[in-house]
């Protein structure tokens, strides 16, 4: 495991190292060590690749929002722990698909669940098999906003897509719910993945691509209390 450490205090820097080759071992792990964001996307640009990147969000120089931006332009795909003093941030690092968030001063049981966490991501994305033009298509679970049902079949929306499947919602929920936690009912005919909303409202969702879904009544205290939650562990 490569592991970039962004942050200006040391002292984080070097907790947050003991931890990780506490948990990987250090003939498995090699930590690099940054104290801001523009150190971080110079090595970057001279080719340094990365398994995983802790980043303070709050540094005196780039801040850590502006360099996760800077490197999911770059199309780097690579999972982001947030570190920060302000746990009202975590809502802006969904913009940037952020992995994990960790309150300072870091909690080590914490700080030893997001590796446990990350170790579990980096064994291997969870995909759904859908169906088109009879082909079997292998699709990224959480590539998918949401899901909806069109009369006999469940439309299954992603960013620049949608795949139309013979069969009933209730069946898709369940197969997606034994991938997944992340998925949430907002009304009868509709599920969301709470990963991919952008903003949300007493009665609207906001998905990353732009389209807008009313929560029905009856659903709105459950999703509130869902979406609070999902974003709770994700700052685990």
């Amino acid at each position: 495991m490569r592991i970039a450490i962004i942050d200006d205090e040391e002292i984080f820097r070097i907790q947050i190292e003991k931890e990780i080759v506490g948990f990987y071992g250090l003939l498995d792990t090699n930590c690099y060590h940054f104290s801001d964001g523009d150190e971080f996307i110079k090595s970057l640009e001279n080719g340094a690749q990365y398994d995983a990147v802790f980043l303070d969000i709050e540094m005196a120089r780039e801040d850590g929002m502006s360099t996760a931006k800077n490197m999911r332009n770059r199309g780097i795909a690579t999972p982001i722990i947030f570190i920060t003093s302000h746990v009202e941030m975590a809502m802006d690092g969904y913009d940037v698909k952020a992995f994990r968030f960790l309150k300072k001063p870091i909690d080590e049981n914490r700080l030893r669940q997001v590796l446990i966490d990350l170790e579990e991501e980096c064994r291997g994305e969870r995909v759904i098999i859908l169906h088109r033009d009879g082909e079997e298509l292998v699709v990224p679970v959480d590539d998918i906003l949401f899901v909806e049902s069109a009369n006999t079949d469940v439309r299954f929306i992603l960013n620049d897509e949608e795949i139309q499947n013979r069969g009933k919602l209730s069946d898709a929920v369940e197969q997606l719910m034994e991938l997944s936690n992340s998925f949430c009912k907002i009304h009868r005919c509709c599920v969301v993945n709470m990963g991919n909303i952008s903003q949300f409202s007493k009665d609207t969702i906001t998905m990353k691509n732009g389209t807008k879904l009313p929560i029905a009544r009856r659903c709105q205290k459950e999703f509130k209390e869902k979406m609070f939650q999902y974003v709770k562990n994700k700052g685990r």
